[in-house]
């Protein structure tokens, strides 16, 4: 699967994000995180999908400011299977976000917050078996979200709710056209540098 064209965007605005923001830096924040996601609509243009997704990767850089207020990149990654004219097929999707969130702090460790993004999206469809016989479709993404977050010294346990809006469109009533879009449940930590 090619993920060069979502990959060197994503390393290029984590390491440019705290230069341009390093005078009013609070902290940064390394997260992983894995969770559950589910479709929206399991038909999809002729396919009939599984709703829920394999292999649900999540790494997000965050750079927090004094003011409770963040800006980040992330990178989530998970697959599909489908059905498609009697054939088993299976969806790669990787997205690229750049994300904005408000943290509301509760108590000296336990803060809520509410965030939004946008970025790019890439959906690979392979036949199942056939490695070389795959068809890949780029477009715009964003999601909406909410979570809490439970801070100690160099570390935090992040849970979250979100929503993807993915509507692939390659080629205005093509068959590429794929709609990945759903809403998950998260959970992970966070490496604080």
């Amino acid at each position: 699967m090619r993920t060069d064209h979502l990959v060197f965007p994503f390393l290029a605005l984590i390491l440019a994000v705290p230069m341009a923001t390093a005078e009013a830096a609070d902290r940064n924040f390394l997260i992983a995180r894995t969770g559950i996601y589910n479709l929206l609509d399991s038909n999809n243009e002729g396919r009939d999908f599984d709703k829920s997704a394999s292999d649900v990767i999540n790494i997000e850089y965050e750079f927090h400011r004094k003011t409770q207020m963040s800006f980040g990149a992330e990178y989530l990654r998970f697959s599909n299977a489908y059905g498609l004219g009697g054939s088993d097929y299976t969806a790669y999707s990787q997205f690229a976000f750049a994300n904005i969130k408000q943290y509301f702090q509760h108590t000296d460790r336990f803060s809520s917050f509410l965030g939004a993004g946008a970025g790019v999206g890439a959906v690979e469809t392979r036949e199942n078996g056939l490695s070389s016989s795959s068809d890949e479709v780029t477009g715009p993404i964003f999601q909406l979200r909410g979570g809490v977050m439970y801070r100690m010294a160099q570390l935090a346990l992040y849970a979250e709710v979100r929503q993807v809006n993915a509507k692939i469109v390659d080629d205005i009533g093509s068959r590429d056209n794929i709609d990945v879009s759903g809403r998950g449940v998260f959970g992970g930590f966070a490496f604080i540098f």
